[in-house]
């Protein structure tokens, strides 16, 4: 394969780390880790958020439809009790294995979280050595060990975490194999498809990783028909991940669902929102028509696009937010909560004891607003400051034509475009952009270092100079 314009002729991952990781890198390696676990478990206790503590949010779904999962129940509505595809399986399936094993405790799947996170350090250590140098590496892994809106989502029992590991560990194998000199080889191409159906089951917008692939390997590799093949065998096995999860759901709901249900009608909600509310989840709208009317008035598409992208990146504290809600949950969900997990007798319903808080209206917020706004202020001038370095590290990657940092820039474009355009600009989304910027953050310390330490060295060459010229 004859390489693009911006290809690297180094060699592959494991030849690289055989040669660089020797016992003072792994030692210092596992300390960030060893940090990122610290901090992540004091502030689970420190919070103390229980996800059916009355509260109404994602988390509490994830964490009854593990439990059912874990109870051989199926993939079921807690609050229906039917068949459901309203968020994709692989968080909840993650619980329920843990559940499965150790029983139905909170701290299980906070324990959880962790550990995907300490495997996102990892990750964010091994793009950084890839891309850049073993001391980007670090402070890439440090940022994102320290990084409070990351840290915040450990004691929530959201998808996050799980995803942003498997985002990373996309984004480094597509960079690894990439380089090679013998291209990418056919197996690679089947398992990075397999990788991103995984991720697309845990976050339905996964699959927008198949077009950060395939972008890449277009700007960078030759001859066309090799990326044209590679691109054709991971599209075909992002299909066969996704494929059990479809028949799953053609079976159940009688209905072709490759994804989330009515994703269709989310997209339309986010371009054209109800004029009263916010439409609830089985609300449909004509998606076709939603885009027709979109393009009739493409000034308003554009403002709106524009007024998206601010909001997607208006914050990220997030994770105090969601910890502390103040919402609990509302009546039409009530009425059918006690038909699904029975009267606590054992006898009705599918026989499980539903939480009492869910049936109170004392629902307290774990922190005041007092309380919240320091972890606010710490969250977001944490994020802006990584940001603001990672968008020049990233400016500066590419006037270096550094090739592999190409990855990065596409997946951040990639996905903040999805969710500026299509998709509700919920601030959390943003997350798996975490390790991203903690990478290029690290590069941007060590370039500001380096360009200071030859600033200074010039400097005292020059008066060195000037006083050895002097009479």
């Amino acid at each position: 394969m004859n390489p693009g314009p911006f290809i690297s002729t180094r060699s592959s991952l494991p030849a690289r780390l055989a040669s660089r990781l020797v016992r003072a890198d792994v030692l210092l390696l596992a300390a960030i880790v060893l940090l990122a676990v610290a901090v992540r478990i004091a502030w689970v206790v420190y919070i103390d958020v229980d996800s059916n503590d009355g509260r109404f949010d994602d988390s509490v779904f994830y964490h009854n439809t593990g439990r059912l999962l874990a109870h051989g129940l199926g993939y079921v509505n807690p609050y229906g009790g039917g068949p459901t595809a309203q968020r994709m399986p692989g968080y909840p399936l993650a619980l329920a294995l843990v559940y499965k094993l150790g029983g139905w405790h909170m701290v299980l799947a906070q324990a959880l979280n962790i550990v995907f996170a300490a495997i996102t350090v990892v990750l964010v250590y091994l793009v950084g050595l890839r891309i850049f140098d073993r001391r980007a590496a670090y402070i890439g892994a440090l940022v994102l060990a320290l990084f409070p809106g990351q840290i915040y989502f450990s004691a929530l029992l959201y998808a996050e975490t799980m995803f942003a590991m498997l985002f990373t560990l996309v984004l480094l194998l597509t960079i690894a194999w990439s380089s090679q000199r013998s291209g990418v080889r056919w197996w690679q191409a089947l398992l990075l498809g397999v990788l991103i159906g995984a991720s697309a089951l845990v976050r339905d917008e996964g699959v927008v990783l198949l077009f950060v692939l395939v972008t890449f390997w277009a700007l960078t590799m030759r001859p066309w028909r090799s990326t044209a093949r590679n691109a054709a065998l991971a599209a075909f096995t992002v299909a066969l991940a996704l494929a059990p999860w479809t028949m799953r759901n053609a079976v159940q709901l009688h209905a072709f669902v490759p994804l989330r249900e009515n994703a269709g009608g989310t997209v339309a909600r986010h371009l054209e929102p109800p004029t009263v509310g916010v439409g609830l989840p089985g609300e449909d709208q004509d998606l076709v028509e939603t885009l027709r009317n979109e393009l009739r008035h493409p000034a308003k598409f554009l403002s709106s696009t524009v007024d998206n992208l601010l909001a997607f990146y208006e914050n990220d504290s997030d994770g105090i937010k969601s910890a502390s809600i103040r919402v609990s949950i509302p009546p039409f969900a009530r009425d059918n909560i006690r038909s699904v997990y029975g009267n606590g007798d054992g006898q009705s319903g599918f026989g499980l004891e539903p939480p009492p808080a869910w049936f109170s209206d004392d629902f307290t917020p774990l922190l005041t607003r007092a309380e919240e706004a320091p972890w606010r202020r710490l969250a977001n001038s944490f994020f802006f400051a990584a940001g603001a370095a990672a968008l020049v590290a990233a400016a500066i990657s590419l006037i270096r034509r550094n090739q592999a940092s190409l990855v990065l820039i596409l997946a951040a474009i990639t996905w903040t475009l999805l969710f500026s355009i299509l998709f509700p600009s919920v601030t959390r989304y943003h997350y798996p952009l975490g390790p991203v910027i903690s990478v290029l953050t690290g590069a941007f310390i060590v370039s500001g270092w380096d360009g200071g330490v030859l600033a200074w060295r010039t400097l005292a060459a020059r008066t060195s100079g000037e006083r050895t010229s002097a009479p």
